[in-house]
């Protein structure tokens, strides 16, 4: 007699190549979703519905996992970064990306922090850089536009320096409580301000790492 596959068998055998692994994924985002804590290969194994054993055929243990989870995040971020800056007029884009940034730290606390976490660093996955050099690329774009004399890489730094430090603070309650709609006003606001000092001032002095003056 031909031996009958298990109920886990039955799902494993139903995944075409490359599915299991992005359904573990999507897994672990519902899971960060639902402000869980991302979950270990075995317990994602059962929530898809698979032998314990399956996810160690796609991840070789929970670091690549991570790495997948931060890479679909920073693609997701991409996305609404570009949707945020697309059909604007340059001038107007770095207040509209930083509201985009702050709505995507938002809704997605537990995903954005595991992004840009200390987590991701120990990992060392270069596509992931590359996967955030991309996702930064409308603010990139947008902060060099508004650079005029100063130094583009300046302008890039501080406008995401504002972006990020906000959303930062916007998830701690006990630091800074605002609802949804007030914390991308306060951000579009700073962004605005930021812009208009960078216009008033295209000769600036700068100062450098080192407090080496460049003009």
């Amino acid at each position: 007699m031909f031996p009958v596959p298990t109920s886990a068998q039955a799902r494993e055998e139903s995944y075409h190549h490359g599915d299991l692994a992005q359904a573990l994924v999507d897994a672990g985002l519902d899971a960060m979703a639902a402000g869980s804590p991302l979950p270990g290969l075995r317990e994602l194994a059962r929530r898809v519905g698979v032998s314990s054993a399956a996810p160690y055929r796609h991840f070789r243990n929970r670091d690549e996992l991570v790495a997948a989870i931060a890479a679909e995040g920073f693609h997701r971020f991409a996305r609404l970064l570009q949707q945020a800056a697309a059909g604007r007029p340059a001038d107007l884009q770095l207040p509209a990306i930083g509201r985009a940034y702050v709505r995507f730290a938002r809704e997605n606390r537990p995903l954005f922090q595991l992004m840009f976490s200390p987590e991701i660093d120990r990992i060392g996955d270069d596509s992931l850089k590359v996967a955030m050099e991309a996702t930064l690329a409308p603010l990139t774009s947008a902060a060099t536009h508004e650079a005029g004399r100063r130094d583009p890489l300046d302008a890039t730094l501080g406008a995401w320096a504002l972006m990020h430090g906000l959303a930062q603070l916007l998830l701690d309650p006990g630091l800074l409580d605002l609802d949804a709609e007030r914390s991308e006003r306060l951000v579009a606001g700073i962004l605005q301000t930021f812009v208009a000092g960078l216009r008033a001032t295209p000769g600036a002095t700068v100062l450098r790492p080192g407090f080496e003056r460049v003009s």
